[in-house]
Order: C-alpha cells, then sequence, then structure tokens
C-alpha cells in the first residue's frame, strides 16, 4: 500500500516529490503502480485496444518512425518531437492541418479541444470513438494528424 494522506486524500510519490490527490468517493483511489519500494506513479488512462489499432494504421502508411510516449494521461504518436495524435480514454486528440480545420471540426463527433474549457487550440480536435470504430476512418484520421505537423 503506498503511504497514507489525510482522509480523503491519496498520496503518490514520484521521484521524490509527494502529490496528494484527492480522494473521489469512498475508497476510490486514483490507478496507480508502484515502479520500486517508496516509488509509485499514476497509471496513464488510455484505451491499449486502439493504440494497437493505431499502429497498424501507422504500418499500413508505411510510417514506420513514430515514436510513443504517455502525454496528457494518453498515449502520444510523435515524429521527431512534434506529437500528431494522442490516444485518450475517450478517443482520439488530433493535430490537424491550418487548411482542414475548420471543415473537420463540422464532422459528427468531432470538437475542438479546449483544455480545462479554456480557449480551444487552433489546430487541435477531439475525436470521439464514433468516428474511428472502423479501421479505414481511423486511418484517416492518423493520415490527418501526419498531415497537421507536416503542415506547421
Amino acid at each position: 500500500m503506498p503511504p497514507e494522506g489525510s482522509p480523503g486524500r491519496s498520496l503518490v510519490h514520484f521521484r521524490g516529490l509527494r502529490r496528494s490527490l484527492p480522494n473521489l468517493g469512498h475508497g476510490w483511489r486514483p490507478p496507480r503502480t508502484r515502479l520500486f519500494s517508496g516509488l509509485w506513479t499514476l497509471d496513464s488512462m488510455y484505451d491499449h485496444g486502439l493504440v494497437e489499432r493505431v499502429r497498424d494504421a501507422l504500418a499500413r502508411l508505411g510510417e514506420r518512425s513514430a515514436r510513443e510516449k504517455n502525454v496528457f494521461g494518453g498515449r502520444g504518436f510523435l515524429f521527431a518531437k512534434k506529437t500528431f495524435l494522442v490516444v485518450m480514454d475517450e478517443g482520439l486528440l488530433v493535430k490537424t492541418a491550418r487548411t482542414e480545420h475548420q471543415a473537420l471540426l463540422r464532422l459528427a463527433g468531432v470538437e475542438a479541444f479546449a483544455p480545462d474549457g479554456q480557449r480551444p487550440m487552433s489546430t487541435w480536435v477531439v475525436v470521439s470513438n464514433d468516428p474511428i470504430a472502423d479501421d479505414p476512418e481511423l486511418t484517416e484520421w492518423v493520415a490527418r494528424g501526419i498531415r497537421g505537423i507536416r503542415d506547421s
């Protein structure tokens, strides 16, 4: 068990830092993994099956140099240091080309990405799971993300 803090809080130790996280209900704690004695980290919250499908889509597109990294609580896909797509629990976060952005926002299941309800980011969209349920549609969204970083 990780060390307990005050009632209603969970402490997470990461590289000597103590982070206090709210307890969102009786007995609920955020998912976490014990790395080694005294060191705990939060698990990323993303759809692992969707990550596999994105890897397959990248292979179909002939893109073999994409890297993966945990970002924003999801699994990010990058070329060099540029993120073009993030798999989240509720769908995808996709960087789009400026020329396509407004047209894509009119599609069903697509909305502008606005972190914390603030002003939407200019070329990022959130794609729900419905428009990417089939592999050909997912491959098209992966291609749009790649065009998004090559356009910038």
